[in-house]
């Protein structure tokens, strides 16, 4: 389900970082963080899009919806829940899409 209201108000869709920690020897004060991967939050399902640099591994991304002339809504989905949450967004907003 996606919340509107929320989507609405934000500014941009921030991408989240997972870090991981490597500690060489015993001395943890010289430890280096390592970016694992990047990930967005799902719009409708509220999960994590993971992602990559290659493309073939890549489950969803961001897209930009227009309402009318001036506004328009960017969401974040997943590939499998494209087609729910479009509906969705056409009962919310009326729309033909």
């Amino acid at each position: 389900m996606i919340r509107f209201r929320e989507i609405e108000n934000r500014k941009k869709i921030e991408k989240e970082i997972v870090w991981t920690t490597i500690i060489e020897g015993t001395n943890v004060s010289k430890a280096k963080k390592k970016k694992e991967y990047e990930y967005y939050i799902c719009d409708y399902c509220q999960e994590k899009i993971i992602l990559n640099k290659k493309w073939e591994n890549n489950s969803g991304g961001i897209i930009k919806i227009r309402l009318n002339d001036f506004n328009w809504i960017t969401l974040a989905l997943h590939n499998r829940c494209f087609i729910n949450a479009t509906k969705e967004i056409n009962e919310y907003y009326k729309l033909n899409i």
